[in-house]
């Protein structure tokens, strides 16, 4: 075995990484085509391709590790991305209901979003990513690994989860049914509406503060104030016609 190929290199140069490996390594991709032809009708936040992807990684790793009858209480840390570290713990409470309880329970808390020039697993996470996404990329057949790949790569293998296109256009038709949304496409009115769910929040008006009571009662408020909006116009489009 030659000591000074280009494979004992790669080990060389990835050895200091080495120690950050995890059990378990989830891979998430989706169709970055795909995304930005369905998500111009989702509010602004939503409509981030690293919000989605953020959140599907919750959702994914707690689903396997719930399938492992484990009990270990999952910490998701990302690397800190514009709006999505704002948005994520304000929307979080509310989207994780979606999860199975056995997953839901399996997660500790709102994910925290970190620098990543100031902490090392996250540099190693991206290392990683971006050298299994090269192999991805250049790839002509499932026998082709690149060398730094293959050291940085869990012998144990990764968890894999992919978005298809469907998933995608599934999602977006809800957004674009969803009372509202229209107001919520700018920077601006997203902007604002973060503002109102910060004050909500802080008053006890929604999860995770508050109380089941207060919850039905802005519920209530939230339902009437839409009728209201939808009278509205109607009569305005009446008027018009």
């Amino acid at each position: 075995m030659d000591e000074g190929g280009p494979r004992s290199e790669a080990e060389r140069s990835g050895a200091r990484y080495q120690p950050f490996r995890a059990p378990i390594l989830p891979v998430h991709d989706q169709s970055r085509r795909a995304f930005s032809r369905s998500y111009p009708v989702s509010p602004r936040g939503l409509g981030s391709p690293h919000f989605t992807c953020c959140f599907s990684v919750i959702s994914g790793v707690a689903r396997y590790v719930a399938e492992t009858k484990a009990k270990t209480r999952i910490e998701y840390i990302f690397d800190e991305q514009d709006g999505v570290s704002s948005d994520m713990p304000l929307l979080f409470h509310q989207m994780k209901r979606n999860i199975p309880r056995r997953a839901r329970n399996l997660i500790s808390g709102v994910p925290a979003f970190e620098n990543d020039k100031l902490l090392p697993p996250l540099q190693a996470a991206d290392m990683l990513a971006w050298h299994l996404r090269r192999e991805h990329e250049n790839r002509a057949s499932p026998d082709d690994v690149l060398p730094m790949a293959d050291v940085l790569r869990n012998p144990k293998g990764h968890l894999e989860s992919h978005v298809d296109d469907a998933h995608l256009y599934k999602w977006a038709e809800h957004h674009e049914q969803q009372e509202g949304v229209q107001f919520l496409k700018s920077k601006g009115q997203w902007q604002e509406f973060r503002r109102d769910l910060v004050r909500f929040a802080e008053a006890g008006a929604i999860p995770p503060k508050g109380s089941r009571l207060s919850h039905l009662l802005f519920r209530l408020r939230i339902h009437f104030l839409a009728a209201l909006a939808r009278r509205s116009l109607k009569k305005r489009d009446r008027h018009r016609s």
